[in-house]
């Protein structure tokens, strides 16, 4: 070795670099060593978790109708639950108080305690009254299987469009007198059977008039959203709600039916309607 590069690899180890330079090469021969954990996501310090199974089955937690709102001729904050389950069971064990389903949990029959008169379709769908081109039947099947009891249903045919993708409304409803400001809720139970067109739907309306006899032009109204958990072919429980306004004289119930443009038929059943008014 040259007498310069000596001098120069003693001041290296005399100022402590050559360990530093073993110690470097070291580690591009040999390399680090590889993690191979999976990665986690962290829910964060403010997250909170819900366990609380929902009567559909999944996490989460359920809309108090007293806090739904509406809006006028569509749908603000408008809330709903539903649960899913074979005709007669309504995806959990029923709730009955005297005989009657008590859908929105307080205690009381809903059928003695709403604004709708024949509410559960015990025997017959007076009171009732159907749209021009639908159809209004008494069916023995019931949401609660609570026997002797049945269901409305209502029903629509006639090829609109068979290329379009639209929709028609059926309804068969009744008014009821709601004075002034209310929070209105309404609660029902739906069957949409299977085999029908996937655009058909199953829904409440409830509209709000100035007028004691649900005449003339209506204020405002809300309607029951779709369940997200829901399926055709079972008892599916509706809710939604608003409130009324301060000139508000009358609501009409309507169990409504969207008949797709395209099908030639459509049908639903419709039980347990609940339609209760108190103040906001």
């Amino acid at each position: 070795m040259p007498a310069r590069a000596q001098a120069a690899w003693r001041l290296a180890r005399a100022r402590g670099l050559f360990p530093t330079l073993v110690f470097s090469c070291a580690s591009l021969l040999l390399g680090c060593p590889v993690d191979n954990r999976p990665l986690e996501l962290g829910a964060g310090p403010d997250a909170q978790v819900d366990s609380t199974p929902s009567p559909g089955g999944q996490s989460g937690t359920e809309p108090d109708a007293s806090e739904q709102g509406g809006s006028a001729s569509s749908v603000d904050d408008a809330g709903s639950e539903a649960s899913a389950g074979e005709p007669g069971d309504a995806g959990q064990a029923p709730t009955l108080v005297d005989g009657c389903a008590d859908l929105d949990g307080d205690g009381v029959a809903d059928c003695q305690e709403g604004l709708a008169q024949n509410p559960d379709f015990e025997s017959d769908t007076a009171d009732w009254v159907a749209d021009v081109g639908t159809t209004l039947t008494w069916d023995s099947r019931n949401a609660w299987g609570d026997v002797p009891s049945g269901s409305a249903l209502v029903a629509a045919s006639g090829v609109v469009d068979a290329d379009a993708n639209g929709a028609a409304l059926h309804a068969a409803s009744q008014c009821v007198p709601v004075i002034g400001k209310q929070l209105v809720t309404v609660y029902a139970n739906a069957l949409v059977d299977l085999d029908q067109d996937t655009q058909g739907l199953a829904e409440v309306d409830v509209s709000f008039y100035d007028t004691v006899a649900c005449t003339g032009a209506l204020t405002s109204s809300f309607t029951t959203p779709q369940p997200l958990d829901g399926s055709v072919g079972s008892w599916l429980s509706l809710r939604a709600g608003s409130v009324s306004g301060d000139t508000t004289r009358s609501a009409l119930i309507r169990l409504s039916i969207s008949l797709p443009f395209r099908a030639t038929s459509f049908h639903a059943r419709f039980d347990n309607v609940l339609l209760k008014a108190q103040s906001p």
